[in-house]
């Protein structure tokens, strides 16, 4: 294979994802998937925090393959303005919570407060964060380690998807 670039910061940045990727492949290790914003890109959790947490709310339940794994679970869930909501659910997330109070009314989650989740970065709903009613402290931006969060499938995206759609630039040809 030949890459004739003319840029050598590109030039050592292919070569050093290269290597990167060789050396996980080596290992006997597959790399780990990432779930990102759709909007702007930015690392929303990673695929090893899916948890298949069923909402008795569920209009529809399917195992999906998405993130690089087999059997995510997806969940329908319609809100009280009947807007319907195709959802996965993560242990740990870095989307924030604004709202100032933990909301119990409506809830998918029966025993659990939710707030609205958003990119930490762009500001785009991502989903909602539930935590159990004992602990919803309206200081928690975040769910705790008893919480967790559901995120909207409409605008995540997986970042081994997101590495497809980008396009190589006219200077790298592959030979």
């Amino acid at each position: 294979m030949c890459l004739p670039i003319n840029n050598w910061k590109l030039q050592f940045t292919v070569l050093l994802s290269i290597i990167i990727i060789t050396t996980k492949f080596s290992e006997g290790k597959t790399p780990t998937d990432y779930i990102l914003c759709r909007q702007c890109g930015t690392d929303v959790a990673s695929a090893d925090s899916l948890a298949n947490l069923h909402s008795p709310a569920a209009v529809t339940r399917t195992n999906e393959s998405l993130f690089g794994l087999d059997e995510v679970y997806v969940q329908s869930l319609i809100n009280p303005l009947h807007i319907k909501f195709n959802v996965v659910t993560v242990l740990e997330s870095t989307c924030v919570t604004s709202a100032r109070f933990w909301v119990s009314d409506h809830s998918w989650f029966p025993g659990y407060a939710w707030k609205p989740c958003t990119c930490s970065r762009c500001r785009q709903q991502l989903g909602w964060a539930f935590e159990p009613l004992v602990s919803a402290d309206s200081l928690k931006i975040r769910a705790s380690n008893k919480g967790f969060y559901t995120l909207i499938l409409d605008n995540i995206i997986s970042e081994l998807v997101s590495d497809q759609l980008l396009i190589v630039p006219h200077t790298v040809t592959v030979r």
